[in-house]
């Protein structure tokens, strides 16, 4: 009994876990600029839902296309 009760409440912890995560996801719909503690911040959403964020005032920042070795 001690077992089952255990096993129920590790379920439920999970199902709650899991739809707090799936939650997470429609922060970023859109591409968007942030200023906070004297940065700026770009967030780019790619096509297939990728999201991109980096400090857009960093000068060594760039999109690569292709890195050959």
């Amino acid at each position: 009994m001690n077992l089952l009760i255990r096993t129920l409440i590790v379920s439920i912890c999970i199902l709650f876990y899991v739809s707090y995560l799936h939650a997470q996801t429609n922060y970023y719909t859109t591409t968007k600029t942030f200023n906070e503690s004297g940065y700026t911040y770009q967030c780019d959403i790619a096509s297939y839902n990728l999201v991109i964020l980096y400090n857009k005032s960093n000068s060594s920042t760039a999109k690569v296309d292709e890195v050959r070795t």
